[in-house]
């Protein structure tokens, strides 16, 4: 399922393989000097384009000291300005591929989405998590992500938190569920109700239908959401990709899709 997030001044960079290619053939002082200078303009705040580069740089490093993680961090959360602080949630994007920092990146942009930063700063922190295709994630990163779904100011950042939450699996599932299911209760935002109803389909597993029978609600497009999902978790189909693809082809046809005018009720 694609997340619409705000417009992104700093569009999703793919990573350059020849530059971790080029730095393996570089001196060790040229490497030093090069990580450092990075660093140092992504602290300073350049022009986009400077940015965009600072990002392939430090994207690509195939390890990142405890001090360059810390220092990124810092930048993501007081940066001068919106844009710097974007790139630095980028670059922490790229780095959770680094497994020996893992754990410690995913708090990092826990703590940059729990700061009082810009909708899109906060959105993009957590965006990271969620599209992380590993998950997996600390006990202490999902009761964090666990409080943002229920407290965070905007209602888009929620339906991303509870995206991330929902890729949770292990003795953690339902930790992540039940977060959900609280900030279900709570939510009032239709469309944001509407989004989380996948993700808390995803985490329930087995217990999918049981547990959307359980849910209360007043909106008529949600009902129909509940009635959907439930229709197609009873012919069998377990994987969410294609339970979200057959739930999609339905709000197509119903001209009910997420998001829209149409896909939007008020209570």
């Amino acid at each position: 399922m694609r997340i619409h997030l705000l417009a992104v001044c700093v569009g999703v960079i793919s990573l350059n393989a020849s530059a971790a290619d080029a730095t393996s053939t570089r001196p060790p002082e040229a490497i030093s000097s090069g990580r450092e200078l990075a660093l140092g303009l992504l602290e300073k705040g350049e022009s986009p384009v400077v940015l965009q580069q600072v990002v392939d740089t430090l994207g690509a490093l195939p390890e990142v000291t405890p001090a360059e993680l810390s220092r990124v961090a810092e930048v993501s959360r007081k940066g001068a300005e919106e844009l710097t602080q974007v790139s630095a949630v980028h670059v922490m994007q790229r780095w959770l591929a680094r497994e020996s920092i893992r754990a410690n990146v995913a708090r990092e942009l826990i703590r940059t989405a729990e700061g009082r930063h810009t909708p899109m700063v906060r959105g993009l922190a957590v965006q990271a998590l969620a599209l992380d295709p590993k998950a997996g994630w600390p006990a202490d990163v999902v009761v964090s992500l666990g409080n943002l779904v229920q407290n965070d100011p905007t209602a888009q950042n929620r339906a991303i938190v509870a995206l991330a939450l929902g890729h949770v699996r292990g003795e953690l599932a339902g930790v992540a569920l039940q977060s959900m299911l609280t900030a279900y209760a709570r939510e009032s935002d239709v469309t944001t109700r509407r989004a989380m109803l996948l993700n808390i389909v995803e985490a329930a597993g087995g217990e999918a239908s049981k547990v959307l029978a359980g849910l209360p609600e007043s909106s008529a497009l949600v009902r129909q959401d509940i009635q959907d999902y439930q229709e197609i978790l009873r012919t069998g189909e377990t994987h969410i990709a294609k339970i979200w693809d057959t739930k999609l082809a339905r709000d197509l046809e119903r001209g009910s899709i997420i998001g829209t005018e149409e896909g939007h009720d008020r209570e």
